[in-house]
């Protein structure tokens, strides 16, 4: 009879895995929205080959579990809302480049949302 057996993890902690609450930055609201989900869809339309510029093919986003924010914006390439919705932005990137948007659109875009960084220098103190 014995002790029952333990199975050694090797110094690795595993920890239960968990839904991450997603805040939206324009209403600072807190949804238990999948934000997986959102990336995974774009990553998958990437993929697929499926968004670009004036040749848009449509792309299912209904397999998705995502709000209808988040439908919306994806289906219309709304690179504001979806920075907002907080989308990966290497994810966002490569959304905006297959959509046909330029690197100065892509800029100009997000530079509405910079907020202005005010700094001096060692010797301006």
């Amino acid at each position: 009879m014995g002790a029952p057996r333990v199975e050694p993890t090797y110094g690795l902690q595993t920890a239960p895995r968990r839904e991450v609450p997603c805040r939206d930055l324009v209403t600072g609201v807190d949804d238990d929205v999948s934000l997986y989900q959102l990336q995974r869809c774009v990553w998958d339309s990437i993929r697929a080959g499926q968004v670009s510029g004036s040749t848009k093919r449509a792309f299912d986003v209904d397999s998705y579990d995502l709000t209808e924010d988040e439908k919306q914006a994806v289906e219309q390439a709304d690179i504001g809302r979806l920075y907002q919705i907080g989308l990966h932005p290497v994810l966002l990137n490569g959304f905006c480049r297959a959509s046909g948007f330029s690197r100065n659109e892509y800029r100009d875009i997000l530079e509405a949302f910079a907020e202005p960084e005010e700094r001096k220098a060692r010797w301006q103190k």
